[in-house]
């Protein structure tokens, strides 16, 4: 069940992917896909964004909470980030 399970959590995560490659997707859509399936925020940094404007930004750690990789967001900071962290991340020190 557990493998069935990050099967699937892999398959949503390389379907984002390929989803940004034909249209951009706002990194905060990412995270609320990525948290929807079951994804759960590891770690929440600090950071700037890479776009021109070199806005501040979080650099925010996925996991799926089993054996695989952890995933990296980029995400601007705003007040619904910001909502979405807090709500997701009780338990997490935030490195900000």
């Amino acid at each position: 069940m557990l493998a069935e399970m990050t099967g699937q959590k892999v398959q949503v995560w390389k379907s984002m992917k390929n989803a940004g490659q034909e249209a951009f997707i706002p990194g905060v859509l990412y995270l609320l896909m990525a948290l929807d399936n079951g994804w759960e925020i590891a770690r929440v940094e600090n950071t700037i964004s890479l776009l021109s404007d070199k806005s501040p930004a979080y650099l925010v750690t996925l996991d799926t909470c089993a054996e695989g990789p952890q995933k990296k967001l980029i995400i601007t900071k705003s007040a619904l980030v910001d909502k979405i962290l807090d709500q997701n991340t009780a338990a997490l020190t935030l490195n900000m």
